[in-house]
Parts: structure tokens; C-alpha cells; sequence
């Protein structure tokens, strides 16, 4: 499909042999954003993923995970060293089980996505 000289006429007329107006190769935290952005825009858009999972390797396993146990150890080192200003110090923390971390509030804005 050509596009550069065709009149508006002409690109309606291909974009009506297709059955969607963007197609983006990857669920990741890239695809998510523009899926969202070109379903804001009324484009009928389509996100295809080869892992059952929406977020890649970013929301899934990397950056986001990290950042929430990074955030979990500086609190708990915190509340560890609360006696130095003063501050009772807290039950001892040992076998304290931390709850796995939810991606929902990042994958809030796909609501409208379907599969």
C-alpha cells in the first residue's frame, strides 16, 4: 500500500480492505501506550502479544517488579534503623511475608482492550 501522491479518495478505499486501521507488534509498556493512544484517537486498533500476558518484559519481570522491592527494602531498612532519631523500634520482621505487587493500577487504561 502506497500512500505518497494518493488521493483521499484512494487511501479510504485501501484502508477499507483492511480490518484494522493500526496493527502493533508487541504487548509491551511501548504497545500498551500506543494501543491506548489509538483507541483515545476512535482507531480501530490491533495489539498482538505472543505471551499470554500483557506488560513484556518491563511490567512483568523487570522494571516495575525491581522498582517495588527496591521501594519494599529502603522502607524496611527504615523502619529498622528507627531507633537512631528516637523511634521505638519495630516488632522484628523476620518471616514477614510481603505481598506479591499488583500491575492493575498500570494496566488500569486498558480497560477497553478485549481479545
Amino acid at each position: 500500500m502506497t500512500w505518497c501522491g494518493s488521493s483521499a479518495n484512494e487511501r479510504a478505499r485501501d484502508v477499507a480492505r483492511y480490518s484494522h486501521e493500526v496493527i502493533i507488534p508487541g504487548g509491551g509498556s511501548g504497545g500498551l501506550m500506543v494501543a491506548a493512544g489509538c483507541g483515545r484517537l476512535g482507531l480501530k486498533t490491533a495489539l498482538i502479544e505472543k505471551d499470554e500476558r500483557l506488560g513484556g518484559d518491563c511490567l512483568c519481570y523487570g522494571c516495575v517488579p525491581s522498582k517495588s522491592l527496591l521501594k519494599s527494602a529502603a522502607v524496611y531498612q527504615h523502619a529498622h534503623s528507627a531507633e537512631r532519631p528516637g523511634l521505638p523500634a519495630p516488632e522484628s520482621a523476620e518471616g514477614v511475608q510481603f505481598p506479591r505487587a499488583s500491575n492493575a493500577a498500570v494496566l488500569l487504561p486498558l480497560q477497553g482492550v478485549r481479545s
